[in-house]
């Protein structure tokens, strides 16, 4: 077992609109994982983590607007001892913000409570114990409450990590 934490840089897929205007969002990332192991050189990663993901938006007059979007992410990797591997994600949205200059809204009840990803990573051990990792998932259920407007969450991370134990 062991903790993690990191950064990201994360955006939203929406269909129909011009992408030139949607900009990436950092915001951090961390919690904790096992690694179980299924056979010799397979394990079974579950993870419980905290997430800031969302995407900038440039509007018409100039400004910009960012929406904020904060989930507990209960990942499962398969991985092999090489530390590479595949998984899938499961996201649940615990609070959405709206910024645009300095007026903040909530925009929950336009958006789906939980979300769901898939994506892949690779990482390396730099010793026993620590190690870096990268992941990236796309949105594959759509986030969006609003009709015709197909919403995605899409998110990269850069992660330190440590395990304890063996």
């Amino acid at each position: 077992f062991g903790i993690k934490g990191g950064l990201n840089a994360s955006t939203l897929s929406i269909e129909g609109s011009n992408s030139s205007k949607v900009k990436s969002l950092f915001g951090a990332n961390g919690g904790f994982f096992a690694s179980v192991p299924a056979s010799k050189n397979f394990f079974v990663q579950p993870e419980l983590a905290f997430s800031m993901e969302g995407a900038r938006f440039e509007n018409a007059a100039g400004g910009t607007t960012e929406q904020r979007i904060n989930l507990i992410n209960l990942p499962i990797m398969f991985k092999y001892v090489t530390n590479s591997g595949f998984f899938v994600e499961v996201g649940l949205i615990i609070s959405a913000k709206q910024k645009t200059g300095s007026v903040e809204t909530n925009f929950e009840d336009n958006i789906n409570s939980a979300n769901l990803a898939a994506g892949g990573g690779v990482g390396f051990k730099l010793g026993e114990a620590l190690g870096v990792g990268a992941r990236y998932m796309f949105g594959v259920r759509n986030v969006s409450k609003i009709g015709g407007a197909r919403t995605n969450i899409n998110n990269a991370s850069l992660n330190l990590f440590y395990t304890f134990g063996r």
